[in-house]
């Protein structure tokens, strides 16, 4: 009897959770089910959701050892998984065209933003930070013809043309002088 509770409570909970990201789930979700995709929300970076699934499981089985382990290490390591997300959403944007002709760094980070905003129809902005103490930037020009990439892929290219480093963080991307 509690098994079946515990399965139509997880359930429930699934399903009011697939609502509200607008995802279609089966009717029922095993807590190892529930556990498999919480694991993947959190490699994904999607911390909210895999938030939600862990303590789902909680609510069922407070003592699951997997899921208590599993949200405390999310909570300690929060923005370290917020900035896979911001990562995984560079990679998955794709840009069309890009054609720099002697472009500043500034230059070439506000035409990836606005591309990103752009393709991801404003649903994310990278919010780029370039962090410069020296002014070596200032200088640097660049030219970058390229088509069809992932946004990630641009940065990549904008960086390594200059010899700077990306770190990617939970509400930014920052752009490191050498």
């Amino acid at each position: 009897m509690k098994t079946i509770l515990c399965l139509t409570f997880l359930s429930l909970v699934s399903v009011l959770t697939a609502q509200e990201k607008n995802t279609p789930v089966a009717a029922k979700m095993t807590i190892q089910q529930l556990y498999q995709r919480a694991v993947a929300e959190m490699n994904q970076g999607n911390v909210i959701a895999a938030e939600q699934d862990f303590q789902a499981i909680l609510r069922a089985q407070p003592q699951h050892p997997q899921a208590l382990y599993a949200l405390n290490h999310l909570k300690s390591n929060r923005a370290s998984y917020a900035a896979r997300s911001r990562m995984h959403r560079m990679k998955a944007i794709q840009i069309d065209n890009v054609d720099y002709v002697d472009a500043s760094l500034t230059e070439a980070l506000e035409s990836l933003n606005a591309q990103v905003k752009k393709a991801s129809t404003d649903k994310f902005s990278p919010n780029f930070i370039v962090k410069d103490p020296q002014n070596k930037f200032d200088s640097a020009r660049l030219t970058l013809q390229l088509q069809n990439v992932p946004a990630s892929q641009v940065l990549k290219y904008i960086v390594d043309n200059l010899q700077a480093k990306v770190t990617y963080e939970e509400h930014a991307i920052l752009i490191l002088a050498p």
